[in-house]
């Protein structure tokens, strides 16, 4: 199916003031992880998070507590996601091939579980510099 509409992990499809705020919520979460993974955890604040996604400080509380749980959400989200999508998968198929496959699919989408702000895949380990 493919209506360009964003669903819930029920498959409800979601309104647009929904999306929005999913959208936000991915933008800081992705803001938060490129920020820590370029400067390190200690250099970066709640306002650097929230400059860098766009929105005010009282933007980014209303979504997340700290620095710590807008890095969890992203991961938290696809995690989710995965969940989803091997609940799906054939009953009687072999579970390893159903977690790989359910894993690789978030992945290849290349984009979080919440329905992405559009900005590709997250950073992953592998991706930094090494320096931090």
């Amino acid at each position: 199916m493919t209506d360009g509409g964003e669903r819930t992990h029920g498959g409800e499809r979601l309104g647009l003031r929904e999306r929005k705020k999913r959208e936000t919520r991915a933008a800081l979460s992705l803001a938060a992880i490129r920020l820590c993974v370029e400067r390190g955890w200690g250099d970066v604040t709640i306002e650097d998070i929230a400059e860098a996604a766009n929105v005010s400080v009282r933007t980014f509380r209303n979504y997340f507590s700290g620095k710590a749980e807008a890095v969890a959400a992203r991961h938290l989200d696809r995690m989710l996601a995965i969940a989803d999508e091997l609940r799906a998968r054939p009953a009687a198929e072999p579970l390893w091939d159903s977690i790989a496959i359910a894993v690789q699919a978030r992945f290849e989408a290349g984009d979080d579980a919440g329905g992405g702000a559009g900005e590709g895949p997250s950073p992953t380990i592998g991706g930094g510099t090494g320096s931090g």
